[in-house]
């Protein structure tokens, strides 16, 4: 048997280097053979071929990047929204939490060890069990707020007080049983204590926490609960079919439950391997990577909440988006193949379209340098002038739809500034300390001053709630009430309010703070110089199908040369001459005009009469209807 003698490494690259000169000498023996018109078609295919599938190659791989940090970004902005959705509503549990832990009346309730009285548990019911059915009222997403208590002398009350019995076998009950904490969280879970008029078997949200005094630890057990549905909206998103949103706590239990949302429909027999991939991925508090499941990349972001120990992800499948950029790369690859061939043997009719593209191109854009953005340049071709009149294009809707959204942006930035000022305090701080003060008052025996901040809590809470533009005419009245009460407490004179409304027009709509700034500004302006005893009155009546309100005063009245000048400047709307600088809101007579003319229509007007050294009245007219909504059709129908 004979030895092959392999050939030695300088051999091998003389071999190879021959036979690479071999096979480029027959390419240019080949291309040495071609016409003219052929050699020119090769060379505008390799000058023009190369570089441009390099590029697209290059161009789609950077797009793909960029696409993917897109969506991480994306993605993490997502989970950030969540996340202060999530930390709102742990924040909402527990100011609750705190407002009954601190309430004195109840825990010494709760502590009580003697038969109570009748009227005791009256007012106990009127007070402080009112006070926590308000609560849950004024946070609608509440489910319920339960207190437990195992004292022998309270009688239960229904959807709120509770014997501690029933919950003697819950798993929470016996957490803090074993006084290992104070406080837990119960996520996804099934309400148990069937006390509602029909059983609502939806998951929700739980925190528990002990209630105590010095004299006596345990007293009772608070429970605060909410609809997983509100607690998590997002996880409950079904319409998304490429993203879902999961919760897993630290002893890695999955908690999901949107068993309809699209994207855990079309990956269903995943979930367990997706969720085991989401733990073995997870390092640290928050962070982002991939998932390689099948042929398609799913996108995750997580973040860690401290409050309710859980990580919360939000899983984005990549597949719409890798399905978009091959389609775009085979028909952008086709078309410059096509564009390439096309080229080859057209390239003296190409450079003339070229130019004649170049030059219409220069045009729009002389255009556009003077102020023309509603331009659009014919796209003709396929070629470079032909798409960078493309882009030009798409830069021009671009503008535009920046303008738009700039005007947008300031709208909300207008609306979020007023909504600010409207809330810069906190209501319900003040509520509660006014409440106090009061009762100090009556248990002083102060009852002026008892009955003086009744009054200004009422005058806050209706000026501050501004949910709705429209008001009942009842509660505007009351408002002016309240407002003259205070101000009788004010000055040495007194200013009597007359009333001249009919029962049933109490219930008609209004717009909300437009009788109280004319009232303000007839004291102001009219009562307030004169310095005596006076009479505000307001009527009320039906006229031509129509609601006329008159707010008059005896004041001393306005000039003949100041009332031309005020009865031009509501008219015009150019400045506020007899507007009331410290009205509620800084509403003047102008402001309220256009407000009339804005939600009513231009036929709804302010009209103001006057003589000096008697009277001023102000007569609104606006429609007489019932509800927003028929003040919405009406206007339409006037359209």
């Amino acid at each position: 048997m004979s030895l092959i003698k392999l050939p030695k490494k300088d051999e091998y690259f003389m071999i190879l280097f021959d036979k690479i000169s071999n096979k480029v000498k027959g390419i240019i023996d080949f291309f040495s053979s071609l016409g003219i018109a052929k050699k020119l078609i090769y060379i505008y295919i390799l000058i023009i071929a190369i570089p441009v599938l390099s590029l697209s190659f290059y161009t789609f791989y950077s797009l793909k990047e960029s696409f993917y940090e897109q969506i991480f970004n994306d993605t993490r902005y997502s989970l950030d929204i969540i996340s202060n959705n999530i930390n709102f509503n742990v924040e909402t549990f527990q100011r609750i939490e705190n407002v009954v832990s601190t309430n004195k009346d109840l825990i010494e309730f709760l502590n009580t060890n003697t038969e109570m009285e009748t009227i005791d548990i009256i007012d106990f019911v009127n007070t402080d069990i009112k006070e926590l059915e308000r609560l849950q009222f004024s946070n609608p997403n509440i489910r319920s707020i339960r207190i437990f208590t195992d004292n022998k002398y309270i009688l239960e009350r229904w959807s709120v007080l509770f014997a501690e019995h029933r919950i003697k076998d819950t798993m929470w009950y016996k957490k803090l049983q074993n006084r290992q904490q104070n406080s837990c969280w119960q996520l996804n879970h099934i309400d148990d204590l069937q006390v509602e008029a029909v059983f609502n078997s939806s998951p929700q949200v739980s925190y528990y926490k002990k209630l105590g005094n010095p004299q006596k630890e345990d007293i009772g057990y608070l429970q605060l609960s909410m609809n997983s549905a509100d607690f998590f909206p997002e996880m409950y998103k079904s319409e998304d079919t490429n993203s879902a949103v999961f919760i897993i706590t630290k002893n890695s239990h999955l908690m999901y439950e949107n068993y309809e949302n699209e994207f855990v429909k079309k990956n269903r027999s995943a979930i367990s391997y997706i969720k085991s991939e989401l733990i073995k991925n997870t390092n640290g508090i928050e962070g982002h990577f991939l998932i390689k499941l099948k042929d398609i990349d799913l996108a995750v972001a997580y973040k860690y909440n401290k409050a309710l120990d859980i990580y919360v992800y939000k899983v984005v499948s990549t597949e719409f988006l890798l399905e978009k950029i091959k389609n775009t790369r085979s028909t952008t690859i086709s078309i410059s193949i096509v564009v390439m061939i096309i080229a080859s043997f057209l390239v003296y009719i190409s450079t003339l379209k070229m130019l004649k593209n170049l030059k219409l191109t220069v045009q729009y854009m002389r255009k556009v340098q003077k102020g023309e953005l509603q331009v659009e340049i014919p796209v003709r071709g396929r070629d470079e002038l032909s798409e960078l009149a493309h882009h030009f294009n798409k830069m021009i809707v671009q503008i535009n739809q920046l303008i738009i959204n700039d005007r947008k942006k300031h709208e909300v930035k207008k609306k979020a500034e007023v909504r600010a000022l409207q809330t810069q305090i906190n209501a319900h701080f003040i509520y509660n300390v006014l409440e106090t003060i009061k009762m100090d008052a009556e248990i002083k025996e102060q009852f002026e001053i008892s009955d003086s901040i009744t009054s200004l809590g009422k005058l806050m809470r209706y000026s501050m709630r501004w949910k709705n533009h429209q008001v009942k005419l009842r509660q505007e009245i009351d408002y002016i009430k309240n407002y003259i009460k205070l101000l009788n407490l004010r000055y040495d004179y007194y200013i009597h309010l007359y009333l001249d409304i009919d029962e049933a027009l109490y219930e008609r709509e209004v717009l909300k703070m437009t009788i109280q700034p004319i009232v303000e500004n007839a004291i102001k302006h009219g009562i307030v110089p004169m310095a005596e005893d006076s009479v505000i009155k307001i009527k009320v009546y039906i006229r031509e199908q129509k609601l006329v309100i008159e707010i008059t005063d005896n004041g001393i009245g306005i000039s003949p040369t100041q009332l031309t000048e005020l009865k031009y400047s509501i008219e015009s709307g150019v400045a506020e001459i007899y507007a009331s600088e410290g009205g509620s809101n800084g509403i003047g007579l102008v402001n309220i005009n256009e407000r009339i003319k804005i939600f009513y229509g231009e036929e709804y007007e302010l009209d103001v009469i006057s003589k000096e050294g008697c009277y001023t009245k102000v007569i609104l007219t606006i429609p007489c209807l019932d509800s927003e909504e028929e003040v919405l059709n009406e206007k339409a129908a006037n359209c």
